[in-house]
């Protein structure tokens, strides 16, 4: 429990800085380029997008764990609100695909081999004596059937590969490849920036625990001495007490006394006049 608390507690740290740093992204930077530069606002919106899905996956860590609040659904407004401007912007940015040129169009025409001429039969050879309308009727079943040779399908093979790929295929295979490696980079550099971040946390978790033992001690010693303060004021409060009391009696003995010797020197006045 103590893990998953601590770790929804790095996510919403985390979540906090991604979108501050989506928020100054999206609004300082400008998306407005000209065409020689779209291809460089596509691959922007393209990253800026990948953090927007991190963003949202982070803000489901902390949903998961604490519930959902009026933060949590301003954030998820304001991360749907870039994710919709960053989609406008990959779409008017997006490079178009190019659809390689047709091969069949430029494969050269099969040339058919020349036939050979049938051989002859031997006029050598003797005939079978029939009739002459027969001989010009009917042809001698033994002569046989000259077949002429069909189109070598083995020499026309070689000709239906093209001799080099056309320049399109090529520039699509360089558009993909080098966006591939531009993927690859960004997702090797959020690797980066994440295992900076984890290592900073840990380093500010270590740092707050050594800050939380030196304050649990000086409240340990402020408690000390707050104590040997109560104690020392309990019996001030009581030697106080005493000495109002003594103090008290002490003022109304002198007061009486007072009052006593003005009666009787009065007394005494008044007897020396009247006698």
């Amino acid at each position: 429990m103590v893990t998953t608390t601590e770790q929804a507690h790095h996510d919403e740290i985390n979540l906090s800085r991604l979108l501050r740093r989506l928020e100054k992204s999206v609004t300082e930077e400008s998306w407005d380029t000209p065409s020689d530069s779209t291809q460089a606002t596509w691959l922007k919106s393209e990253e800026n997008l990948q953090k927007v899905k991190f963003a949202k996956k982070l803000l489901r860590n902390v949903e998961a764990s604490q519930g959902s609040s009026d933060k949590n659904s301003e954030i998820r407004k304001s991360l749907n609100r870039m994710e919709t401007f960053l989609k406008s912007v990959n779409e008017r940015t997006k490079p178009p695909t190019q659809r390689p040129k047709p091969i069949l169009p430029t494969l050269p025409v099969p040339v058919e081999p020349s036939q050979p001429e049938p051989s002859s039969p031997d006029q050598d050879t003797e005939l079978p004596s029939e009739s002459p309308e027969t001989d010009n009727l009917l042809g001698s079943p033994a002569d046989p059937i000259p077949i002429a040779p069909g189109p070598s399908l083995v020499s026309s093979m070689p000709t239906l590969i093209p001799p080099s790929m056309p320049s399109a295929a090529s520039k699509s295979t360089a558009i993909a490849t080098g966006t591939l490696q531009h993927s690859n980079a960004l997702q090797e550099e959020l690797s980066n920036q994440l295992a900076q971040m984890s290592a900073q946390l840990r380093r500010n978790a270590i740092h707050f625990s050594e800050s939380l033992a030196k304050d649990a001690a000086v409240l340990e010693g402020a408690k000390e001495k707050l104590e040997s303060n109560y104690d020392v004021m309990t019996k001030n409060k009581d030697r106080l007490k005493e000495h109002s009391s003594k103090s008290s009696s002490t003022t109304w003995l002198v007061v009486s006394s007072i009052v006593l010797v003005t009666v009787l020197f009065a007394i005494m006045v008044f007897l020396i006049r009247f006698t």
